[in-house]
């Protein structure tokens, strides 16, 4: 059974795009068609990591923008927003306990 992995790709503006495979591509061939994508929006890419499926939490992927091409976009005031949250439940915990 292949490990899933979703593609976070960094852009040279400082933007970052999230690009989850559908259930018939391989990451790799999602990596290669994100990459045309961003080619052809004349987007530059800095980098680019292969992450697993949790690495970014439900409440960061439910606020994203779905795309023409089916393709999740990362909101930087979510995912700041989302781990903020995570941060203040860890810290209550620490403190209850």
């Amino acid at each position: 059974m292949p490990v899933e992995k979703n593609i976070l790709i960094f852009l040279k503006d400082g933007t970052k795009r999230l690009f989850i495979p559908s259930s018939t591509q391989s990451p790799e061939e999602c990596l290669e068609n994100a990459l045309s994508i961003l080619e052809r929006g004349d987007e530059e890419v800095k980098k680019h990591f292969l992450v697993e499926p949790d690495f970014v939490n439900i409440e960061t992927i439910n606020s994203a923008v779905y795309t023409k091409h089916g393709v999740l976009r990362l909101e930087r005031k979510s995912v700041i927003q989302s781990k903020v949250d995570d941060l203040r439940r860890v810290r209550a915990s620490l403190f209850l306990g």
